[in-house]
């Protein structure tokens, strides 16, 4: 079983309050989620592929994400996802957080890491991760437009932050 702490509307930690994964999350409750984008030099970015059995977005594209769970703050949410799902441990003092949205019933804060990881190091979550690559800007659209990527709210403003950070 997994739990989360419980944030209020304005990402305030309710105390003495948690959610359980998989159970209705009450009205005005909200718990944290991350998603870690990986560049590397040639300014391509590390998506994977979700297993094909997972409940959500089976069988699409996208980058490594997850729940924070109890006690943990999104940047340590971030550190164990990519451990869990891509073995290999990020670089979170090159980490930086482009944009943090609030969903439904949670925050999102969507991570921006360079790395230069090959793809032979990293060490897949079968259960999670179906497969992984480095892929362009050009590619992820191209996925996307063919309905194999997870497509999200802040799609063209991920496009933007590459183009100006990484001059891509």
């Amino acid at each position: 079983m997994e739990f989360w702490d419980a944030y209020d509307d304005q990402r305030r930690l309710i105390p003495n309050a948690r959610l359980v994964r998989g159970e209705p999350i009450p009205k005005g409750m909200n718990h944290l989620v991350i998603h870690a984008w990986f560049i590397n030099p040639e300014g391509k970015l590390l998506i994977q592929r979700r297993a094909f059995d997972r409940p959500l977005a089976p069988g699409l594209w996208f980058c490594t994400g997850g729940s924070a769970l109890q006690g943990e703050d999104t940047r340590a949410a971030c550190v164990r996802e990519t451990q869990e799902e891509m073995g290999f441990t990020p670089d979170m003092s090159r980490a930086v957080m482009p944009v943090s949205l609030k969903g439904r019933d949670y925050f999102t804060d969507v991570f921006m890491i360079p790395t230069d990881i090959p793809l032979s190091a990293l060490r897949l979550q079968t259960a999670e991760v179906a497969d992984a690559k480095w892929a362009t800007l050009e590619e992820i659209d191209h996925l996307l437009k063919e309905g194999k990527f997870w497509h999200v709210r802040y799609h063209d403003m991920l496009i933007q932050f590459v183009h100006e950070q990484y001059g891509l």
